[in-house]
């Protein structure tokens, strides 16, 4: 009888450990399932409060299909609230968008409307990443800027395809151009949408923030 008692009791304790591992397993799982949440709802946070510029020269052609077809992508991907605006280091406030531009966007799906914007410091100070068309237009924005913040001027070639070079502006030039910079803009755009979205699932920046 004792034996058999001793040998109940054994199977007791042992049968306690047990549950004790596993309630504190499923306090471990539950803390890291808690804590992967966090991560995910910081990334989230993250992006959804970016803001992205693109910057050409006049805002009638590069920049404003730019921000035209990225809105288009990420829409795809859910990805919201993603603030994207464009701008022109010249003045060309209120100037209707390329026609031709206009022509090659609407027939891909795209609407191309609207009017050219002046840049303003509003705009450069608020936005997490600044995508420039060409060298000179970065050297236009880091006068508007510290030093310590240029780390978020890009030029479109380099954040998109780590090319160092620029891309040309198609304005009063060939189809043939034309055709070019849309189809590089588009591919572009995709490249960033695909990034965009590995920054929500991965939390992998491609770009600095300061």
């Amino acid at each position: 009888m004792f034996d058999l008692l001793a040998k109940l009791r054994r199977i007791f304790d042992s049968a306690k450990r047990k549950m004790r591992n596993f309630w504190g397993m499923k306090i471990i799982v539950s803390f890291l399932a808690e804590g992967l949440s966090c991560v995910q709802t910081f990334r989230l946070k993250r992006v959804y409060g970016m803001k992205i510029l693109f910057v050409c020269s006049a805002n009638i052609c590069r920049s404003a299909l730019a921000e035209v077809i990225l809105k288009q992508k990420l829409q795809q991907k859910g990805l919201t609230e993603i603030v994207i605006e464009s701008a022109g280091v010249h003045n060309y406030e209120g100037e209707p968008r390329d026609y031709m531009m206009a022509s090659y966007a609407r027939k891909s799906g795209y609407e191309l409307g609207g009017t050219a914007h002046y840049i303003n410091q509003l705009m450069v100070d608020s936005a997490d990443l600044i995508i420039c068309m060409e060298h000179f237009h970065v050297v236009e924005i880091q006068k508007r800027l510290p030093y310590v913040r240029w780390s978020r001027i890009y030029t479109f070639n380099d954040i998109c395809f780590g090319e160092q070079t620029d891309l040309i502006d198609s304005s009063g030039d060939t189809g043939y151009i034309y055709h070019y910079v849309f189809e590089k803009i588009q591919e572009g755009c995709g490249m960033l949408a695909w990034k965009l979205g590995k920054m929500v699932n991965n939390g992998e920046f491609f770009f600095q923030r300061k």
